[in-house]
């Protein structure tokens, strides 16, 4: 009988101890033709407003951003302002941060690469990938300017026709 209280709470234990270590993820960079080519959607717009609310089974925080579209490059984004669902935000004081998931604040503008999701929404291609902030005319993270990255993008687009 002590042997198997012993087991039981060694299982526990160890149990315990498998819970308590860190996941990692490993992160693939995407190709930017690949980004291109599978998004359905990529616009340049400024994020006007947000809203976080809960799924419908309340275990997820997700947060819309409304966009205001500014330069559409692909797909057919014909509403002047449309609504990306990210998973991650704030209500109240629970914050879920979700790593490899893009951060959009109000106010900044942003190249977005779009995926329509199966549930009708609109989300941003590839995580975190799918999203570069754009300062002053130009990518922040790559430095080219916005008006050479569409000219690229959309030849890109008509040698893929």
């Amino acid at each position: 009988m002590k042997q198997r209280v012993a087991s039981g709470a060694l299982l526990a234990w160890a149990a315990l101890a498998m819970a308590a270590q860190p996941v990692f993820a490993i992160m693939v960079k995407v190709p930017e033709a690949e980004l291109i080519e599978k998004s359905s959607g990529i616009v340049i717009g400024r994020v006007i407003g947000e809203r976080c609310y809960w799924n419908e089974q309340g275990t997820l925080i997700l947060t819309d951003y409304a966009v205001q579209v500014s330069t559409c490059i692909k797909g057919d984004v014909s509403a002047t302002v449309f609504s990306v669902t990210i998973v991650g935000g704030r209500i109240g004081d629970i914050r879920l941060v979700v790593s490899d998931v893009p951060t959009l604040i109000p106010g900044e503008e942003a190249l977005l690469y779009l995926e329509k999701r199966a549930d009708g929404r609109i989300g941003v291609k590839h995580g975190a990938q799918g999203k570069y902030t754009i300062v002053n005319g130009a990518i922040l993270e790559t430095g080219e300017s916005v008006r050479s990255y569409v000219v690229r993008a959309k030849s890109h687009l008509d040698l893929a026709e």
